[in-house]
């Protein structure tokens, strides 16, 4: 009898211990590549009549900031803009048992994609995008470490490897409702979309802070704004992870890593929801499940809706936090984002009317050195 109560509460502990822990959530690789294939087939629609190189070069030539991309025989070639992120990417997919299918394909090196390129017919990959484009296709351009990169010149930089950030979070977790009741937030001043730096979403969110300063404690990360002089802004990831809301504002893009590192926080999220500019994981997101969307006009209601998460709304907000940090481990982990890229580019691949071809006018990149990365940098 003693025996089977021993058995009986070994089994109770362990179903308690299994039933809250994060391990429980997490989805198989079969289920996530279920959810990347719709994602991937519903990005690739518009696109079903397939295209040829020449609707390729008559995309090419008409921005600067196209860069293009063929994979020939799993050997990589670049012409025009280059970002060593996306070859880093590309050269580990090759460096996989399966590799790459032949591919030729354009990459937009900017911030976000906020109008059409050339014709609808041809899709451009691109960081984020406006959500009425059709022609600009998200894809993801973090996360894969660089090939051959001296550790002094990949800490500078903010597209730093995803792996080591989601490592530094992942490893910082603090229980809810040991965490400040204060929402955080800490960014530049990029305002793309809004050329008024006060009546932008980051803007707006600063003044709040201003007039509420128990509830929100949000500041410009350079040293002087237009708000203040204070030179001690500045928290680091883990100091905000000490907060218990979190706040995604676009910027200059879809705040890379920002988003991917909020998301993973165990905060409750608030995302500024104005369809400027998406980032490829977007659809996927959950309203009022994986995070709380807030319009541009509805910025000025979040200390109410803090107070209203830090009371009645406690329980529902520890949820909403806990889904958000489910979200982010099955689908934004290094290896989950990379599968995404080469299931994008294998259903590219199949859209591709001609066979890929090089010129002259292509480099061939199997690495970098630390001059190369110093010259894209710096120029």
């Amino acid at each position: 009898m003693r025996k089977i109560i021993k058995i009986t509460c070994f089994v109770m502990v362990f179903l308690k211990l299994n039933l809250f822990s994060e391990e429980r959530f997490i989805l198989q690789d079969r289920e996530v590549e279920k959810q990347f294939y719709q994602l991937v087939k519903q990005s690739l629609g518009p696109f079903v009549h397939g295209f040829s190189h020449k609707d390729i070069d008559a995309v090419e030539n008409t921005n600067k900031r196209l860069g293009r991309y063929v994979v020939l025989n799993n050997q990589l070639y670049v012409r025009g803009m280059e970002s060593r992120v996306i070859s880093s990417i590309l050269l580990a997919l090759i460096d996989t048992p399966e590799g790459l299918p032949d591919l030729d394909f354009l990459f937009f090196h900017n911030d976000g994609a906020t109008h059409e390129f050339g014709h609808k017919k041809v899709p451009v990959f691109c960081t984020d995008k406006a959500a009425h484009l059709i022609s600009a296709v998200p894809l993801h351009d973090r996360g894969c470490p660089l090939n051959n990169a001296p550790e002094k010149w990949f800490k500078k930089f903010w597209f730093r490897d995803w792996y080591q950030i989601f490592k530094t979070v992942n490893e910082s977790q603090i229980d809810w409702d040991n965490r400040k009741d204060q929402l955080v937030w800490r960014g530049s001043k990029f305002t793309n979309g809004y050329p008024n730096l006060p009546n932008s979403p980051r803007g707006k969110i600063c003044l709040l802070s201003k007039r509420y300063p128990d509830l929100i404690d949000a500041q410009f990360a350079s040293a002087i704004n237009c708000f203040s002089k204070n030179h001690s802004a500045e928290l680091t990831t883990k100091e905000q992870l000490q907060y218990k809301f979190q706040i995604l504002l676009h910027g200059g893009g879809g705040c890379f890593p920002g988003a991917y590192w909020r998301l993973l926080s165990g905060s409750l999220v608030f995302y500024v929801d104005d369809e400027k500019l998406l980032p490829w994981f977007f659809p996927l997101l959950k309203k009022n499940s994986d995070y709380i969307p807030i319009s541009y006009e509805s910025i000025e209601n979040i200390p109410q809706l803090i107070q209203h998460f830090l009371t009645s709304g406690r329980e529902q907000a520890k949820q909403i936090a806990h889904n958000s940090r489910v979200f982010a481990l099955n689908y934004l982990t290094h290896e989950r984002m990379n599968l995404f890229v080469k299931m994008m580019l294998n259903e590219y691949a199949k859209l591709y009317t001609d066979h890929p071809a090089i010129d002259s006018t292509f480099r061939s990149r199997s690495g970098f050195n630390e001059d190369d990365l110093k010259e894209h940098w710096y120029k």
